[in-house]
């Protein structure tokens, strides 16, 4: 086992990337930003440490992104319905 760091200036650091990974984001009009990070439930079941996901974890992960990807094909389907140029 090799310590990192303290715990809490791990975490402040995830944090902080995470707000400058989103806000860059919102910059951006074609970019679409899945914050998993918001959505992933916390605690030992799910991380073998600070940022690891366990095998739980990782299939919760893969759930979560599976939902939002095809909620964005979805509504990717939906705009080319309204939006489609007859030729």
């Amino acid at each position: 086992l090799k310590i990192w760091g303290k715990p809490q200036n791990v975490v402040n650091g995830i944090e902080a990337h995470n707000r400058v990974v989103l806000s860059l984001a919102k910059m951006q009009d074609d970019l679409t930003v899945i914050d998993l990070h918001a959505q992933m439930p916390k605690g030992d079941l799910y991380f073998d440490d600070i940022c690891h996901l366990s095998e739980i974890g990782s299939k919760r992960f893969v759930e979560i992104l599976v939902q939002e990807v095809s909620k964005i094909l979805s509504d990717e389907d939906r705009e080319e319905q309204y939006f489609k140029v007859e030729e």
